[in-house]
């Protein structure tokens, strides 16, 4: 897991220093939406599990979500859009929080804000779709990879469930299509 972390934090490095120096446009609204929902998976995710070792890549992936919001919001000097499909899509995260506050059923609570956390990939993969330079290839890729490992160390651990597969898997495809579909070519390239 701790290899998982490096390579998200390397993954965030080079996301990131594109973001700086303007290499690429990231979705606002995706890294602000995403910093909230994997702030309560990383949590739901651990009343789950019981185990530390098990969310150490989702408490990374939070702060990493929470820095590119940040950065994004200082490269665009504050100007940014959010639409009513945003704010949808963060009341269903927030919904799942107050289920999970209500219940104490962090299942309840995780496999709702899975879904939340697909619908905020609705603005990355607008923007990725937009423009394939929007979004880096190599970042995704990367991540998608640390997602990957996370699945093996759960696969030897001793004990482990189906349902501890669930987020892991969710996040891995999407990292991955992200990272696919950065690989187009963009219009004004093919024209």
């Amino acid at each position: 897991m701790l290899l998982a972390c490096a390579i998200f934090l390397w993954a965030f490095w080079i996301y990131n220093k594109g973001v700086i120096f303007g290499h690429h446009t990231p979705a606002f609204t995706g890294w602000a939406l995403f910093s909230i929902i994997t702030f309560v998976n990383f949590r739901t995710y651990l009343d789950w599990t019981g185990e530390w070792i098990n969310i150490v890549v989702f408490f990374t992936d939070f702060f990493i979500c929470s820095a590119t919001t940040l950065m994004i919001l200082i490269r665009l000097k504050g100007k940014v859009r959010v639409d009513r499909g945003d704010i949808q899509i963060a009341s269903v995260s927030l919904f799942a929080i107050v289920l999970w506050v209500i219940f104490q059923k962090a299942q309840i609570g995780n496999l709702i804000n899975l879904v939340a956390y697909s619908l905020a990939f609705v603005p990355i993969y607008r923007n990725v779709l937009k423009d394939p330079r929007n979004e880096p290839t190599k970042p995704w890729a990367i991540w998608a990879f640390a997602f990957l490992i996370n699945i093996v160390v759960l696969k030897i651990q001793s004990v482990t469930t189906i349902m501890d597969y669930v987020s892991p898997i969710v996040y891995f495809i999407h990292h991955a299509a992200i990272g696919v579909l950065s690989l187009r070519k963009s219009k004004e390239m093919r024209v």
